[in-house]
């Protein structure tokens, strides 16, 4: 079953990261990663692992806007599977 995102992390997707992903567009890729990685990483560390497709589908609709779902895609993969593992080695 999966679970809505967090009030708080949607508030966080809304007022962050379009400026986030507005900033990460102006570079190449590497500064697209280097941006937008940390805050990822922490969006879904803060997020139920049971949220974490509904997470992904908003960052990738986000990203869309900026051309950089091909990017965001990379992240997100990347930051779900760091999270689950710790919840993993928490529980």
């Amino acid at each position: 079953m999966q679970t809505q995102i967090p009030k708080h992390i949607r508030k966080r997707l809304h007022t962050f990261l379009p400026s986030a992903l507005q900033d990460a567009a102006d570079t190449d890729i590497f500064g697209v990663m280097a941006h937008l990685e940390p805050a990822v990483d922490e969006l879904y560390a803060h997020t139920p692992n049971t949220a974490h497709i509904a997470l992904t589908e908003m960052l990738l609709h986000m990203a869309a806007e900026y051309q950089l779902v091909e990017e965001m895609a990379h992240i997100a993969l990347h930051s779900s599977h760091h999270a689950a593992n710790l919840e993993d080695d928490d529980g």
